[in-house]
Order: structure tokens, then sequence, then C-alpha cells
């Protein structure tokens, strides 16, 4: 389900994370003590780093890895206003330890963590009273208001599964995975999507399935020069199919996949989004897949089924896709999308040029512009985006862009490589739109966080402490969230609009 505001991008009011994407809901309006003003650094899009003076002390993982797929692909974290009182509320999804540690171990490690919205700059941990301090090997998080009561769910994605949790209305959250017939899903699960497929009122979900990866069989590893072998890439491991689930509107969901036709067999899947492409009215849903695997665009025929054409469509490619975003780049009421990608291989910002004629119905054509619009020059062959977005950040009626990148590989010219092996750090990107086609990279001028070298994972961004200027949150992996609060001096109108629920 999504709603968009032109030139805005995406506000449907919930949040679609991914293990690297955050597609962030839209604004309020709402009376409300307001934060400080935040100190300007200079012209052009500014962010500062503002979470220790707001109280959010997060740190993912916090221990050594054991080389392991499953731990480094990293977690999300997601916007929402899970209160309801006008703000933007912050969850943060934590890997809570080694892929191979005990887990009655694991069990005693930090886990998710709730951060209330006090609107005056400040967060409040909330955790313990929410009932949202999961501890495990977790990865996404899904914000949707499943059962249509007016207050906002999760879904949270993690080695062998998907959790569910209610949200009473009251501060707290009740766990509902049997009750809503998901307790049955034992699979790697990665990014996630929620999208009233069908238009009957209540939104459906689809869980990206991603490899079959054995945990018992990682104990018994070769040893390599000395060390245990590393096993982080998804290349020789087998495909995992995704799942669609609809939602029957009282409390439960039905796995439908494959009579929909979007079972995505090859798996290695890292996030999907639905959106309507063509602009028929029906939810289309694009798949974003791992190594060796194609991504797979999917056309809703509205009839309860989807067909492939990601042929026809122009995005049958082998990229490793990490992240999505979308949005009108053009200003011509068409949805855009952007993806980010591994190593060696560009971006893309794929223009939809479909068409929808009465006599011949539609027609789904992406075709992918990055070369004409510059992108292709701010990727380094080394880069590997994760989390992504596609928003406004200085309010000039252009959609911007912002990457948060990390590698996926061991830097071995580390001296504690053998003991304690890290992953190569990079820095983030901030990319503006110049309103005329093209992009430029002002990272360097966008603060000091851009300077920094990080292994960054999960992204989403809020305005929240609406001050008209749209915020970011980077989860990085193995290290302290990075809070960025938008200082542009020079930013232009806004308006924030609040959506409410039909009860009928």
């Amino acid at each position: 389900m999504s709603s968009d505001s032109k030139p805005f991008g995406n506000t449907a009011k919930f949040v679609i994370l991914v293990v690297g994407l955050a597609l962030v809901v839209g604004g309020w309006i709402w009376s409300r003590p307001q934060s400080a003003p935040v100190a300007h650094a200079g012209p052009g899009i500014q962010f500062l780093e503002v979470q220790d003076d707001a109280g959010v002390d997060f740190h993912h993982f916090n221990h050594g890895r054991d080389s392991l797929l499953p731990e480094d692909v990293g977690s999300g974290l997601g916007w929402v206003d899970y209160d309801n009182d006008g703000d933007d509320d912050l969850y943060l999804v934590n890997f809570a330890g080694p892929f191979l540690m005990d887990r009655d171990e694991l069990a005693k490690r930090p886990g998710n963590r709730l951060y209330r919205n006090d609107g005056n700059g400040q967060f409040t941990d909330v955790t313990e009273e929410s009932g949202l301090g999961h501890v495990g090997w977790d990865y996404a998080c899904l914000w949707f208001d499943y059962d249509n009561d007016g207050n906002q769910d999760v879904a949270i994605t993690h080695y062998e599964g998907v959790l569910l949790y209610h949200n009473r209305g009251d501060g707290t959250f009740e766990e509902s995975t049997a009750k809503a017939k998901l307790d049955g899903i034992n699979r790697f699960l990665l990014g996630m999507t929620a999208g009233d497929y069908d238009r009957d009122g209540d939104l459906d979900l689809y869980l990206c399935g991603y490899v079959v990866f054995d945990r018992e069989k990682s104990f018994n590893r070769p040893t390599v020069s000395g060390r245990a072998a590393v096993w982080t890439n998804p290349v020789s491991r087998p495909p995992l199919s995704s799942i669609l689930l609809r939602n029957e509107g009282d409390g439960t969901f039905v796995d439908v996949t494959d009579e929909a036709g979007v079972a995505n067999p090859g798996g290695k899947t890292m996030q999907a989004l639905f959106c309507d492409f063509d602009d028929d009215g029906w939810p289309d849903l694009y798949v974003a897949n791992d190594v060796a695997t194609a991504d797979a665009l999917f056309r809703n025929l509205g009839n309860g089924t989807f067909e492939d054409v990601s042929i026809p469509a122009g995005t049958y490619d082998r990229r490793a896709t990490m992240g999505l975003a979308t949005g009108d780049l053009w200003h011509r009421g068409k949805t855009d999308l952007f993806t980010t990608h591994w190593v060696e291989e560009d971006h893309a910002i794929w223009k939809n040029q479909s068409v929808n004629l009465e006599e011949t119905g539609s027609t789904i054509i992406l075709e992918d512009v990055a070369l004409d619009a510059r992108i292709t020059k701010f990727k380094s062959t080394d880069d590997v985006g994760w989390g992504t977005g596609l928003y406004d950040f200085d309010n000039d009626g252009h959609l911007d862009l912002i990457l948060a990148n990390g590698s996926t590989i061991e830097d071995e010219l580390t001296l504690e490589v053998l003991d304690d092996p890290k992953l190569i750090p990079q820095p983030s990107q901030i990319i503006r739109n110049t309103g005329k086609g093209t992009f430029e990279d002002v990272s360097e001028k966008a603060g000091p966080f851009f300077a920094r070298e990080l292994v960054c994972r999960g992204l989403a961004c809020s305005d929240f402490n609406q001050d008209g200027r749209l915020d970011a949150a980077l989860l990085v992996y193995n290290g302290r969230l990075a809070l960025l609060q938008n200082a542009t001096n020079d930013a232009g109108h806004w308006l924030q609009i609040r959506l409410k629920p039909d009860p009928k």
C-alpha cells in the first residue's frame, strides 16, 4: 500500500523496511512543543549528528563476528508514530549476537529497542514497557496497521521466520504470530513489504526469502590459514522462495503465493515493494534479488494473480540489488525506481515509461537512465549500497538521494583479521537532484557524518522534530546508530498531512 504526494515520494502512513531499505511515512499536523532550533553549518544540504543529545544510545551487534553470511546482512529500523501522539518514534532491530553463539547466552544480550519521541528533540527508551524487546537474529521491521484499528502494528523478520506484534493502543504490544497463523513459517527471511494487492481494504504481506544456510553445519567449517573458513558469500547457497500472505480481515493471514504466481523461486531476495507502476489502480510487485539472480517485476492482473513482466519491462537485471526507493523524479505523475547494488555494479535509476491505454491496456516499461542522470560517476567499484531513499532534503521540489554504504568484504589488511575480522567501512552519501535530470554528489559538504567511514546497513527518514526538514537515521553494523538532523539553512516550503484510517 502506498499513497503518492508528488513530488515528495512515498508517504504511506507506515514504514516499509529493509535489510537496507526504508520507505518512510508521511507527515503530520499537530500542535506540540517544538525542539530548539538547530545550528546551521552553511549553505546547501546539511546534516548534524544528534544521537547523543537525543538520548538514543543503541549499539548494533556489539561483538566479534563469526564471519558467516547471516551476520553480515545487518539489520534495519523504522520510524512510526506508534502512540498516535503526532510525532514519529524510532524502532531499531538488532542482530543480537554472533551466529554461533549459544542460544541461552544470546537471550541475555540486548535486543530490539523502541525509542519514544518526546517532542522536544529527546527520545526515551520504552522497550521494556512496550514489549518489543525481542532478542534474536533479527533483520527487518515493517510497521503496518494490519487490523485497521488505527494503531500501527509491527512485523519482524529473523533467521527462522517472522514475528507479528499487535498494537493494543495503550503503548503496549501483544505478540500475535500464532494468532495470525504466521507461526508455521520457518525460513531465513530478510525484507518485507505490505500492500492491499487485492483491494479488499486490508494490508497483505510479502516476505522475502533469502538462502538456505544451515547453522549446524557452520560449527564444522574447515580451517583456512589458521582460522575458520569465511562463509559470507550467498552465490553458492540454495535460494529460498518468498511468500505472499493474504490478509483475511479477521486478524489472520493465508499463504496465497502459488495461486498468485509470485514465489520468485530464484530467491536470494533482499527486499520488495508494492507500487502501481502502470497506474491501472492495482499494486504491482517489485522483488530485489541478490547476486546471480535477476530482479523480478510482477504486474498485478487485478484478479488475485500476477504475471512476471521483468523481461518486457526491462528490469531483468542480474546485478545484486540491495536497496529500493521510489518517487516521481521527473514530475510526470509516474513513480520511478532507484536500486542500489553490490561491488563493481552501478546503481540504477529506472525511469517509468509505462503506458496505460484504454484500447490495449497497460504496459510496464522501466528504463535505466543512471548514465544520463550522472549517477554512475558517484559510485566507486568497491561501494556497496544498502538502505536508500528518495527525499527532498532541501525542499526545492526535487527528490534527492541518500545512500547507506558499507562493504560485505572483510578488511584483510587489518591487524585484527584473525581474532576479530572487520568488514571494510565506507562513507555514506547524499546525492542532490539538480532539477535538470541530473544529480550531483554533495556528501563532502553535507556534514562530518558523510566523511566517516562506517559499515552502514539500514536507513529510514522522517521529520522527527517537525521543523519541515527530513531527518535520517542510519543503522551502523556493529556500531552506534547515527541520528542525523537536517540543518539545511535554505530549505524551501513544506506541508505536513495527517492521514486517518477510515473506520468503515
